[in-house]
């Protein structure tokens, strides 16, 4: 009996294209996975770009304004580039960096934080100001002074301050990448003074002035970040030569180490009256007390300057908290005990 050749074939075919399918769909599979492997490398990579990028920003932010060290110690106003482009080995095209407007209007690249509220240093005689600039309550600041120094404003989260409150009013991600107006947004609770609900950002920038709890951000009024080095800015005459070197420390008594910086900078005179102010037994462990001995040997106030920049009761190299009277807005400086809200407009 002959076989069915036929149906042998028939058959064989049929197997020959189901292994062909077979072949085929692990290929593809296998081409998908590599493809979504691609893909995600790709992703992976453009982030790390991406981060790079930013910290080369960063970097040249900060060497351009290392570059103007003594201008801003003078209390100068420092200039930064607001764009770079990173130009690519081989390849025509660059990546951007642009460094993003705080507003409210273009051009403003920097704020400075000394011209804020360091919620760091509010106590005392403060508290109540600052909590009616700032518009959270005395509470709501005395369970944030509880918490011991916060190191960043996100971390009022912790005391129920909502996120929308603190950094209020931000760019969107549409203006970011055109530069052009600022994109439309739902505002903040009005009823939100104490941030203590989570309304939607603002897309924008908070306004400069006007200190409202409800259309401003506490990261425009407020800070963690403030301080001063406590280095000579370099006032007057010769003074100049001084800027940036450490102020001489007057905290831990005389000490014949005080020799040499203070002949250095006011001769030999001023060195025997140190150490007799000093060694009389009158402590020095502020500059209040140093103001105090200013008064006490009737020392000229056109004088004060030099001798208040060149002497410090503290080793420590920054001074945290204190603010600076040539870019605070009035309603900051009406929260300094003894400067009312009247001496502060003035």
């Amino acid at each position: 009996m002959k076989p069915d050749t036929t149906r042998t074939r028939a058959v064989v075919l049929m197997a020959v294209m189901i292994s062909v399918a077979m072949i085929a769909s692990a290929a593809s599979i296998v081409l998908l996975r590599a493809d979504a492997q691609v893909t995600g490398t790709a992703a992976v990579l453009r982030h790390s770009q991406s981060r790079a990028a930013a910290l080369s920003g960063v970097r040249a932010a900060l060497a351009e304004l290392q570059g103007q060290r003594a201008k801003l110690l003078q209390g100068g106003t420092p200039e930064l580039t607001g764009n770079w482009t990173l130009a690519e080995a081989g390849q025509n095209a660059g990546l951007t960096i642009r460094l993003v407007d705080l507003g409210p209007t273009e051009g403003i690249l920097l704020q400075p934080e000394a011209a804020k509220i360091n919620l760091n240093s509010v106590a005392g005689g403060m508290v109540k100001r600052a909590s009616e600039v700032i518009g959270l309550s005395q509470e709501r600041l005395g369970a944030i002074k509880e918490r011991g120094a916060i190191g960043s404003l996100s971390e009022l989260g912790r005391v129920g301050v909502s996120l929308d409150r603190v950094y209020g009013r931000v760019l969107s991600p549409e203006s970011v990448s055109a530069g052009s107006a600022l994109a439309a947004g739902s505002g903040t609770n009005p009823k939100d003074l104490d941030g203590a609900s989570t309304g939607a950002v603002v897309a924008g920038v908070a306004p400069a002035t006007g200190i409202s709890a409800m259309n401003s951000a506490l990261a425009d009024v407020c800070t963690v970040y403030s301080a001063d080095p406590n280095v000579q800015v370099g006032i007057s005459g010769a003074g100049t030569t001084y800027g940036g070197m450490p102020r001489i420390n007057l905290g831990l008594g005389w000490s014949e180490d005080l020799v040499e910086p203070i002949t250095k900078r006011f001769g030999k005179d001023a060195v025997e009256t140190t150490r007799q102010l000093l060694k009389g037994g009158g402590e020095i462990k502020s500059m209040k007390d140093v103001v105090g001995v200013l008064r006490r040997l009737g020392v000229p106030n056109r004088q004060w300057g030099s001798l208040l920049d060149s002497f410090t009761t503290s080793a420590d190299p920054f001074v945290i908290g204190r603010v600076d009277l040539l870019r605070a807005p009035a309603s900051v400086l009406s929260t300094i005990p003894g400067i009312d809200e009247a001496a502060a407009e003035r």
